[in-house]
This record gives C-alpha cells, sequence and structure tokens, in this order.
C-alpha cells in the first residue's frame, strides 16, 4: 500500500491553481504540485468530494478519483519538471516528496 493511500477517505476542503504549481489542501493534508496537472471532470466539483483511490500509472502518473467523479491527474514524465520536486504531500503523520 502507497504512502499516497493515506489520501482515500479525505475531503477536498480547498484548492489553488496558478501558472506552474497547484496546491489542494485535503483534511489530512496538503498537496503542492509543481508539474503538469490535468483536471478531468468539473473542477468545481472538486471541493467537499471524498478521495475514492489514488494509484500511480504505469503510463507515470499519480491520479486521484473523487467521489465526483472527477480526477487529478498529475504528470511524473521528467519533461514535465518545472522544479526540483513534481509534489510534495503533506500529511499530519508525515511528508511524501516526489523527485
Amino acid at each position: 500500500m502507497s504512502t499516497m493511500s493515506e489520501l482515500i477517505g479525505s475531503q477536498l476542503l480547498a484548492y489553488e491553481i496558478e501558472a506552474g504549481n497547484a496546491g489542494f489542501q485535503f483534511s489530512v493534508g496538503s498537496l503542492s504540485v509543481y508539474n503538469l496537472i490535468d483536471i478531468l471532470g468539473e473542477l468545481e466539483s472538486l471541493v467537499g468530494s471524498k478521495v475514492t483511490s489514488v494509484i500511480f500509472t504505469k503510463e507515470g502518473n499519480l491520479e486521484i478519483e473523487f467521489s465526483s467523479n472527477s480526477r487529478l491527474i498529475v504528470s511524473l514524465n521528467p519533461n514535465h519538471y518545472t522544479s526540483p520536486e513534481a509534489f510534495c504531500m503533506r500529511f499530519k503523520t508525515g511528508v511524501v516528496v516526489v523527485e
């Protein structure tokens, strides 16, 4: 089981997306993303939704699926890095950094 699976069941409380980075506040911690992201589904439906699954795909992405049937996809492709790390997840129990 991945440490990122700690997100499952948590609620997305807020998000902020800017050029070059994005931030997502969950009930269990915060996710800062520095790589390309894609959101499948309605962005507005994410707030208040709960995380139903978290996987690292064979295509090289982190995918977070929500109860609203929306998905947040974070590219882990080395060509999409804009900083030393792809993302940083700060849980109340610890930190996950993917470089």
